[in-house]
């Protein structure tokens, strides 16, 4: 029983660090790198605050 698992636990290792490695960081980060705005904001989840910072910037150039 205990040899299965530390078999399981080696093979599971094994294909992560495999999967890991094989990952292009760079091209994930560049593909995620569309969805953000300059302050940092999501481009989708955070539509709302978005166009709060919009509004109030609008407010201060009026004044």
């Amino acid at each position: 029983m205990l040899l299965k698992i530390i078999i399981t636990a080696g093979f599971a290792l094994l294909l992560l660090r495999l999967l890991l490695k094989r990952v292009d960081w760079a091209s994930i980060e560049e593909h995620n790198r569309r969805y953000y705005n300059d302050d940092g904001d999501h481009l989708y989840y955070d539509r709302k605050l978005i166009r709060h910072k919009k509004r109030q910037a609008e407010k201060r150039q009026e004044r």
